[in-house]
């Protein structure tokens, strides 16, 4: 999957009330938040895993 493919799915997601009702009481956020926040996330990731917060996402 791409990474470009991974934004519009979470974008989905995030626009379905039913689903952000349980994670932001049903506020959606807009397309290019969510591809800054997404970026913001999968550059810690390293820092995450070296302290072995992601010992789960491990392959």
């Amino acid at each position: 999957m791409k990474q470009t493919d991974d934004i519009e799915f979470l974008f989905n997601l995030d626009q379905d009330p039913n689903v952000m009702r349980y994670i932001t009481n049903g506020k959606t956020t807009s397309r290019e938040k969510l591809k800054t926040g997404l970026y913001r996330a999968l550059l810690h990731l390293p820092k995450q895993a070296k302290a072995g917060a992601c010992g789960v996402c491990q392959i």
